[in-house]
């Protein structure tokens, strides 16, 4: 098979390290990449080795009678006393993007967030040996713009990308809910235009990104961390010594930067003000943060059109359970760079980054092993969609992921260790 552009340019370009995942490679050289077999569906091409499954479509009908919604978006993976996998999956829809929105029954509608709203969150449970859905339902309705959010103990937490009356929070999902429930909003974790969410679970702190040009980057310390989302504080990250520091423009690759964190005084502000807040107290500013995970004490996040050329960064902090933690630049897409617009990001259980892109023609979604080096795993041949919600079942054999515009949940299989080792 013809190597194509990008393959070329992944084993020529320049790549920072991932800090706590590897050490500075410099500039890579060699071949670190094994090519994309054309599928002969044209949905997902992969490398020699990979299947892949549609799991569920939009407008497949669930065990709770309703149709599976549009868009979806964010999405992780639990386990059910059973050993099966509990997929919770959010859909991006509000009501300029309402086609494909679930149709409720009257008896239904107390459960709504807010009827007239059109987000929502599903839930698919499936076998770990075959891939077989044994069940679908939804479990949340009457949100809005559900994009992105993240596992916790206690569940999926949902985020509205939405600062609309009434909206900007985040929503505790039962991952054993078997059908639609009350939602669970966490008013104490502020309202604001969010992305994703992260949550440590030796401090009880939970992280949360912003989808603004110039957002800022989150945390809520809670007063007492066997209640995580109980009275607690909105804090805004800031670099030590250098207020309203430019994570875009300012900062030097592979360097720690100490920080620390300002407190949001209104949380909850009806007018869209917790970044603004921040920033008048020194708080960084970040260029869209998006993807964000917890992986073994460390926070990983994306600003998708960080950087000189605003083609996208990736950041670790460190050192959370330490007074001061440290903030570093791990990767920067640059002219030659083979991720361009990382949004959605996700960690392996071994420690491989993965990372997909959300950008302008054909989008990818990326592996970084431990070395820096970058590896293509799928490309989405059937659309111009943004790939969303990657994420690795709790052994590490199966991603999951969505192709959010055709309304596809899909799972690959292969020897993911081997094709970054």
């Amino acid at each position: 098979m013809a190597i194509n552009r990008r393959q070329l340019l992944q084993s020529s370009s320049s790549f920072l390290a991932l800090g706590a995942l590897g050490s500075l490679t410099g500039c890579r050289t060699g071949n670190f990449f094994k090519p994309l077999r054309q599928d002969t569906n044209n949905i997902l091409d992969l490398p020699e080795g990979f299947t892949y499954k549609v799991l569920q479509t939009c407008n497949d009908r669930m065990s709770d009678g309703y149709m599976v919604p549009g868009s979806p978006d964010g999405m992780a993976s639990f386990l059910d006393d059973k050993g099966n996998i509990v997929l919770m999956r959010n859909h991006e829809l509000d009501q300029w993007n309402s086609k494909n929105s679930p149709t409720l029954t009257t008896t239904t509608k107390e459960l709504l967030y807010d009827p007239a709203s059109y987000g929502c969150v599903s839930r698919l449970v499936i076998r770990p040996d075959n891939l077989k859905v044994l069940s679908s339902n939804l479990v949340l309705a009457g949100t809005t713009r559900n994009c992105a959010g993240g596992p916790s103990p206690w569940g999926w937490i949902s985020c509205e990308e939405s600062t609309d009356k009434g909206h900007g929070y985040a929503f505790l999902c039962d991952y054993r809910a078997s059908k639609l429930s009350p939602p669970k909003k966490l008013t104490n974790l502020g309202r604001f235009y969010r992305e994703a969410f992260a949550f440590d679970p030796r401090t009880g702190i939970s992280y949360m990104t912003e989808d603004r040009d110039d957002s800022c980057f989150y945390r809520y310390l809670p007063a007492d961390r066997s209640t995580p989302f109980g009275f607690g504080q909105l804090q805004a990250m800031a670099i030590s010594e250098q207020p309203k520091f430019s994570t875009s423009r300012n900062i030097r690759a592979n360097t720690n930067y100490s920080i620390h964190w300002v407190d949001i005084d209104e949380p909850n502000s009806m007018d869209d003000t917790c970044r603004l807040q921040g920033q008048q107290k020194g708080a960084a500013l970040i260029h869209r943060g998006e993807g964000l995970w917890f992986h073994n004490g460390v926070i990983y996040f994306s600003a998708t059109e960080g950087g000189q050329l605003e083609k996208g960064q990736i950041f670790q902090l460190t050192d959370l359970n330490k007074p001061t933690n440290q903030l570093k630049l791990v990767h920067e897409s640059g002219r030659l760079s083979s991720i361009a617009f990382p949004d959605n990001i996700a960690v392996a259980p071994w420690g491989d980054l993965v990372i997909s892109e959300d950008g302008r023609k054909t989008d990818y979604i990326s592996l970084i092993n431990n070395k820096g080096q970058v590896f293509n795993l799928a490309r989405n041949r059937l659309s111009h969609s943004e790939i969303t919600g990657v994420n690795f079942s709790p052994d590490g054999r199966i991603l999951f992921l969505n192709l959010q515009e055709d309304g596809l949940t899909i799972a690959i299989t292969g020897p993911f260790q081997m094709l970054t080792s």
